[in-house]
This record gives C-alpha cells, structure tokens and sequence, in this order.
C-alpha cells in the first residue's frame, strides 16, 4: 500500500473513532466552564447569615456529627466523604460525597446545614476525564486517545501537502521538458 494512500485510510479511521470523544470532552468541557453559573450544574456557595457570622468554628468532630445525623444512607463513615472544602468568606464548609455526587453545606460557625445537592459537575468531570469507566481508562484510554489526536494532526498535514507537492513536481518537470 502506497504511503499516501495509507494515511488517507488510517485517517479516516482513526478520525471517525476519534471524533465520538472529542464530541464528549468539547460538550463536558463547556459545562465545566460554566458550571458556576447553573445551579443545576454545581449548587452555589452558600453563605452564613451575618447574624450567625461571628465566633469560632466548629471543630471537625462537630461536622461529622451533624453530617452523620443527617441520615443520608452513602454518608456513614469518615470513608463515604470525598473531601471537605472550606470558605472562610462565606464561612461554609463544603462536603463532597464520595458515592453518589452530592455535597452538603455547613455553616462553619453556626453548624447549621445550609444546603444540599447534587453536584453534577463531579458526574461531569469523570465523563470529561475518563475515569468514569474506571481509572484504566483514565490512564491508557485518555493517553491513545491523544496519541490519536497527535496521529491526526501529523497524517492531515501529510494529506494536505502531499498533493500540493506532487502538483509543484509535476509543474517543475513540465517546464523543464
């Protein structure tokens, strides 16, 4: 099979496969630029009444307790929390769950819960990394696929010069002759 003609095949190919996960990380990663501005996307930071603003922290044996009341069913022990986020300008902690994409807003100083949500840009963000279908993915797919993209670049170069080259051969050996 001829050079060019083996680009042009492989490019296609790899293209067609290509194109269905730059489809999904172009539509993931725009929500995940905008996700502050939809609260369906990320619930938005709440903040402590100015009331309930002065005084110290609770301590973090006092969040557990208040998020271990709540009786959310993913939320039993210490391992069912994500990580814990914490806005000293709003004096709120934010706590991400690790199971189910939901978080829940304490305030810091008063204890009170302040909201709860799902956070789709958690769901969003593994679509966007791969990781959604396990970290295998995350750590061979993601990679092919930019050696992928890397390969479709460096072939639609080839494919796009090649003629022009051949064309300008062609002109050169016509003017000599």
């Amino acid at each position: 099979m001829r050079p060019y003609r083996f680009f042009w095949e492989t490019h296609k190919w790899v293209g067609i496969g290509a194109s269905l996960l730059v489809l999904l990380i172009s539509v993931t990663g725009f929500l995940l630029l905008v996700k502050k501005d939809y609260a369906w996307i990320q619930p938005p930071t709440q903040q402590e009444a100015e009331s309930q603003r002065d005084g110290p922290y609770i301590s973090m044996n006092r969040l557990y307790e208040i998020l271990f009341a709540l009786g959310n069913p993913n939320l039993r022990s210490e391992k069912d929390i994500a990580r814990i986020d914490f806005r000293p300008d709003k004096k709120v902690f934010k706590v991400h769950l690790e199971h189910d994409h939901r978080e829940v807003q304490v305030g810091a100083v008063s204890g009170l819960v302040l909201s709860q949500g799902t956070r789709w840009s958690d769901f969003i963000e593994s679509l966007h990394d791969g990781s959604f279908l396990g970290g295998w993915a995350h750590d061979w797919l993601m990679p092919l696929f930019s050696i992928a993209l890397l390969f479709l670049m460096l072939s639609g170069l080839y494919l796009w010069i090649s003629p022009l080259l051949k064309k300008a051969a062609k002109r050169r050996a016509s003017r000599r002759s």
